[in-house]
């Protein structure tokens, strides 16, 4: 039924439009993961969706809002692809089926490379906007001696929520 609200995860895009409805909904201005899951439940489309975020940002006191543009979307979109990554949603066969699981999965993955190795065994490290400087430290000497590179791959990663702009890598850690 209409207005009815699911917790089935949402089915992936199946066009590039759809694909990049997904982007722009995602880089929308208060919409992270739980909202983007929300509306997508609610509304059925990320494109349905995006047309309805002006009125619940004023329903919620947020006057002249506007969803991230369809520009700067296919901006990203073409500057992704230019690096030789892909988009994968979540969903897709691609995506890694542990990540999967997690309720607040994100919904878009950039990913370099093969990604049938997101679906083997590894380790991943999830880093934060504001890393401290112990936050940026004490991870360094982990993946030393970690399993061997072809068989358990480890890997470093930014959620989805990373700003647009290029994240800056912590600086190197002292060696111990």
């Amino acid at each position: 039924m209409a207005g009815d609200v699911t917790t089935h995860p949402p089915l992936p895009p199946t066009s590039d439009d759809d694909r990049l409805d997904w982007l722009r909904l995602l880089r929308s201005r208060r919409v992270g993961i739980a909202t983007f899951r929300r509306l997508l439940a609610e509304h059925g489309t990320a494109r349905a969706a995006l047309r309805a975020l002006p009125g619940i940002a004023r329903a919620a006191g947020v006057p002249d809002y506007a969803a991230c543009p369809e520009g700067v979307a296919m901006a990203e979109y073409r500057a992704g692809i230019a690096q030789g990554a892909r988009l994968i949603a979540r969903g897709e066969a691609a995506y890694p089926p542990l990540l999967a699981l997690i309720a607040d999965a994100p919904p878009l993955l950039w990913a370099i490379g093969d990604p049938g190795l997101l679906s083997r065994p590894m380790v991943a490290l999830v880093g934060a906007r504001n890393a401290s400087s112990l936050g940026c430290g004490w991870p360094a000497p982990w993946p030393r001696g970690w399993g061997k590179p072809a068989s358990s791959p480890s890997r470093a990663s930014l959620a989805a929520s990373t700003p647009r702009r290029t994240a800056r890598p912590c600086p190197t850690a002292p060696s111990r």
